[in-house]
Order: C-alpha cells, then sequence, then structure tokens
C-alpha cells in the first residue's frame, strides 16, 4: 500500500549542551615596578577559534589576568597578562550535531601568595560549555488514501534550522574625570535587548556596560570608578529567513582596545568586537496520520520516535539587584569605597513556574575600600539574589536557557561595616518544550480480513471506549454508525448497544 500513502518529513531540532569541562589556566603577572602591595587580581576570559573534526572539537581561547596594585613609588598601577589555551571535547550524539555555540567564562582566581614585589601568580579556573544545535530526520505519513479510515492529527514542532554566528566592532567615546591621571584596567559586557527578525534580516539591539577603574589627583592620588552604558544595534542578512521565524542567542565581547586622549579634556575611546551567536527557530506545523483501520484488510504500522518541541520567542530585560552585606568580625572598618572591578554570576539556578522564571543566584565582586587607619584593601563580595521575569506562553515543564550578565555594579558603606550592594543584570531568557513522541513512519496492507454479512449486527460498548475505537473494532465508517445510531451522538457509554445494518430493507 505503500504508493497509497503521502509522505511527509521535516528535522527536528533541539538545543543541549554537548560538551562542558573546566580548564585551569595559570598566569604569572610580571611587574615593571616592583609592588609595595597587591591590591586585587581579576581575570576574564576571551574564546578564539573553534574547529570540529567529526566528533571531536578543539577551542582556543585567551585570559586576560590583570593586578592591581601600590608600587614602591606609593602610585597606583597595575599590568595585565594574556595566556592562552586550547582544549579538546568529545562530543555527545556527534551524528547528530550539526552546529555549535561555545561560551566560556573565568569561575574562579586563586592567587598564591608569594609575596614577591615583581611578579603575581594566579590560577584561574575557566568554565566551558558547548551548546549544540542538535537535527534529526523524521519521516511520517501525513495522508492516506483508499477504503480507510483516519485520524489526522494537527500539531507544532520547532525545527532549530541554522546558527548565525556574526563578528562585529562597536566604537564609544567617553568623557573622562578632569583630574584623570591614568587608566588601570576596564571591564566590558554585553546583552542582547531585543532581535528583530524580518524578511531575510535579523537585527540584534544590544547595551553594553563599561566599568572603568582610573586613577585621578583629588586630595593625592585616588583610585575610582567611572560606569558608563550605552547602545548598539546590528543588522545581519540571513539567507531564507521568515518574518514567522525565531531568532534566539547571546552577544558576547570577543576583543577590547581602549586608548585615553587628551585633547581639550580627557577621554576614553572603546573599540570592542562583539560577537553575537545564535539559532533560527522555525515553529512549523505539521499535520500525519495518527492512527488508521481499513475496512477490508489489516494494517500494518512502522513507527518512528520525533522530538516535538516548541520554542517561545527571546525574552530580554533588565533586573536590579539589592543587597546588605555586612563585614566578618575583625574586619577594618571602611572610610570610603574606591572601587568596585571583576562583577560576575558566581552561581545561578533557574527557578520556573507557569508564566515566571525565577533566577536565584550569586553575584561576586571585588571591593577596594580604604579603612580608617587609611589602609588599602581588597575583599571579594558574595551578593545573593533572586528575580522573577515573566515569560508569556511558559509552563513549569519547559526547559530554560538563561543567559545572565553583570551590566553596572555599585557599593556604598553605611556605619563602618555594612555595604550597600546596587546591581543592575542584563538577562535574556529562552524557553522551550522538548517532548518525545512516536509517529506512524509507513503503513502497508496486511492479511485480508474475515466479513461477517449478516443483515444485523449487534455490538456493547466497553468501558472508556471511544467512537473512534469502536469504528475500529468493527471495520465500519464513523459517519455510518452514527447515522444508524443517534444515541452516540452525546458520546458512547459503557454497556450501550450499537446496531449495523448491512442490508436495506424494502417494503412493499
Amino acid at each position: 500500500m505503500a504508493n497509497q500513502n503521502l509522505y511527509g518529513g521535516l528535522k527536528t531540532g533541539n538545543v543541549e549542551a554537548v560538551g562542558k569541562t573546566q580548564v585551569k589556566v595559570e598566569a604569572r603577572v610580571d611587574l615593571k615596578v616592583s609592588a609595595k602591595r597587591v591590591i586585587s587580581t581579576t581575570a576574564k576570559c576571551f574564546l578564539g577559534e573553534v574547529t570540529r573534526v567529526e566528533d571531536e572539537v578543539k577551542l582556543s581561547g585567551r585570559v586576560v589576568t590583570r593586578v592591581i596594585f601600590i608600587d614602591e613609588h606609593d602610585n597606583w598601577n597595575s599590568e595585565e597578562r594574556v595566556d592562552t589555551f586550547t582544549e579538546k571535547l568529545i562530543l555527545k550524539e556527534a551524528s547528530n550535531v550539526v552546529s555549535l555555540v561555545p561560551s566560556a567564562h573565568v569561575l574562579e582566581t586563586k592567587v598564591a601568595d608569594g609575596g614577591n614585589p615583581s611578579f603575581v601568580e594566579a590560577m584561574n579556573i575557566v568554565d566551558i560549555t558547548l551548546l549544540g544545535l542538535i537535527q534529526r530526520e523524521v519521516s511520517f505519513v501525513q495522508d492516506v488514501k483508499g477504503e480507510i479510515e483516519k485520524q489526522i492529527e494537527k500539531t507544532t514542532v520547532a525545527t532549530f534550522s541554522r546558527t548565525i554566528t556574526h563578528v562585529f566592532e562597536v566604537e564609544e567615546r567617553f568623557d573622562l574625570d578632569k583630574n584623570c591621571e591614568g587608566i588601570l584596567g576596564t571591564d566590558i559586557t554585553a546583552i542582547v535587548r531585543e532581535v528583530m527578525v524580518a524578511e531575510g534580516k535579523v537585527t540584534i539591539k544590544g547595551v553594553a556596560g563599561l566599568n572603568v577603574i582610573a586613577v585621578k589627583m583629588s586630595e593625592g592620588q585616588m583610585i575610582y570608578n567611572s560606569a558608563y552604558e550605552f547602545d548598539f544595534s546590528k543588522s545581519v542578512t540571513v539567507a531564507e529567513l521568515g518574518m514567522d521565524d525565531n531568532v534566539v542567542g547571546s552577544v558576547s565581547v570577543m576583543n577590547v582596545a581602549v586608548k585615553a586622549e587628551n585633547k581639550t579634556k580627557p577621554e576614553l575611546v572603546v573599540t570592542m568586537e562583539l560577537c553575537f551567536s545564535g539559532f533560527v527557530v522555525s515553529n512549523s506545523k505539521m499535520e500525519f496520520v495518527r492512527d488508521a483501520f481499513s475496512f477490508n484488510n489489516e494494517l500494518v504500522f512502522a513507527e518512528g520516535a520525533v522530538q516535538e518541541s516548541r520554542v517561545l520567542p527571546q525574552v530580554n530585560s533588565f533586573a536590579d539587584v539589592e543587597g546588605n552585606l555586612t563585614m566578618k568580625d575583625g574586619a577594618p572598618f571602611i572610610s570610603k569605597i574606591l572601587a568596585v572591578e571583576g562583577t560576575k554570576i558566581k552561581t545561578m539556578n533557574v527557578v520556573t513556574a507557569n508564566e515566571k522564571v525565577t533566577l536565584e543566584g550569586v553575584m561576586m565582586a571585588t571591593c577596594v575600600f580604604e579603612c580608617e587607619e587609611r589602609q588599602i584593601h581588597a575583599h571579594k563580595i558574595d551578593v545573593p539574589f533572586s528575580t522573577a521575569i515573566r515569560v508569556d506562553g511558559h509552563e513549569s515543564t519547559h526547559s530554560v536557557q538563561a543567559f545572565v550578565s553583570v551590566v553596572s555594579c555599585q557599593v556604598k558603606v553605611r556605619r563602618g561595616k555594612e555595604l550597600l550592594v546596587d546591581a543592575r543584570l542584563g538577562v535574556s531568557l529562552s524557553s522551550s518544550t522538548h517532548v518525545a513522541r512516536t509517529v506512524v513512519s509507513d503503513i502497508t496492507l496486511g492479511a485480508e480480513k474475515q466479513r461477517d454479512d449478516s443483515a444485523i449486527l449487534i455490538f456493547t460498548i466497553s468501558e472508556d471506549e471511544t467512537i473512534w475505537d469502536i469504528a475500529k473494532r468493527i471495520s465500519y465508517p464513523i459517519t455510518e454508525i452514527l447515522r444508524q445510531n443517534p444515541h452516540l451522538e452525546d458520546g458512547p457509554r459503557a454497556g450501550d448497544k450499537i446496531f449495523i445494518y448491512r442490508q436495506q430493507v424494502v417494503n412493499f
């Protein structure tokens, strides 16, 4: 009966982590001027080239370790060290992984307590995740012809058609404090604010947060923070992109170049290379034969598996984090906060409910302050946070991918021991369902059924039996069953009788 079947097919897909690892990157930061005291050591990670050969993925990256210190001349100073790394990962289910999106960040920086004034040794723990687009070919019976009764089911399946990876450059200028003497370091984060899809084009709009650690002359040489936010926008041409498609993804900072200019007024020129990585999702409508029976022959079914998915449009928003932290007993009383650096998300859990996603985690930062004895200290702070974000159409059973970055962070002091933290997070949420189900992939004719040619047939309805079940059991069209048994219009009940008249009675 193969020639009587109308077949359909599609590529179903889902996105999941296909590789995870942690890499240790050692760094020795040589100081051009000897340090009288090291204040803080922080690090950030940038991914480089990703190459794949069958199930093996090789990726490279670099870790920039920054040391801020007070040098032997009692001046604020800083040095950075760039270390590269390569790592190999073996993919899970490699034959179905069609594209990859990597991400990496420094999970922890451990500093060796060497006390040497000419260098600082650190161990950076880099956390690496490979998101993979997994596709599977699915064939199914879309329709069937002949003397056959059939059930057609309609559903929507998310098909991940391709990966978008686009690198672009952004340049911005910022006014500096007129007393600025130099830049010790910069931290930049970027988040997606909106993804707009048009025919053949996707536009990424986002926000970047820039934190500058600088030195100025004000009552002597002093370290301070300057925080800036600015918008960016980029349009990317994507072949065969439809207006009904969704694009989900995130932006990462690949490279940063900072230059301070002193013309009529101090100015900071920041050039950064951003990379948008995402997936194109089409919610395709699918019709297939759920069940069928022949009036004359048995049917033989072949079945296949399909990953039924639905992806909601990405939700991008901001979340405010406020916290009060009390310094431990024995810690010095804080006179004033000088700078905050190295802010990042340390841990995070995603809690889902209908129409709502709650992010619970810990934000970490290094706080540089001056105590009442006018000594400089650096203290790492952990700030717990919890924020709820509304996601229309989201259900508690959906899976969620969350991209969270720290856009800005300010710390104030109260009563010498209490820190008041005010931070702004950028959040991008992607919600989806992935449900495995079985579909009919082929139908063929089997043995001929034995027919009962009695003029009248009587059947009794069993418990929980539907009209379809009855029709399939007695191999009779549903329309005829209902025409001859109108009492079944409101639904069959267990114990009811069904009467089938096979021959027409004519009275003369």
